[in-house]
């Protein structure tokens, strides 16, 4: 069972940008509903927006908490808008 844990913690998840609370270039909430409520559960991984003006751009999750779905990054260009979609790899 932990095997499996781990390989799932392992697998493309996608997302979806929310503006509450507002974000920055560092930080910013989801609002998608299947993301871990685990604190620190993406840390390390890979975060790559797929729409919005930070298309293409990728950056390492330093933080996460679970409770609020909130992404600590390294910085980005601009703060992500609402409603970009992301995958975590």
């Amino acid at each position: 069972a932990a095997d499996n844990m781990e390989l799932g913690s392992l697998a493309v998840t996608a997302g979806t940008s929310h503006n509450s609370p507002a974000p920055t270039v560092d930080a910013f909430a989801s609002d998608t509903g299947g993301l871990s409520s685990t604190n620190d559960f993406y840390n390390g991984r890979i975060i790559i927006f797929t729409s919005g003006s930070l298309a293409g751009q990728a950056r390492t999750i330093l933080d996460y908490t679970g409770a609020t779905k909130l992404f600590t990054c390294d910085p980005f260009t601009t703060a992500p808008p609402n409603d970009s979609t992301f995958l975590i790899v």
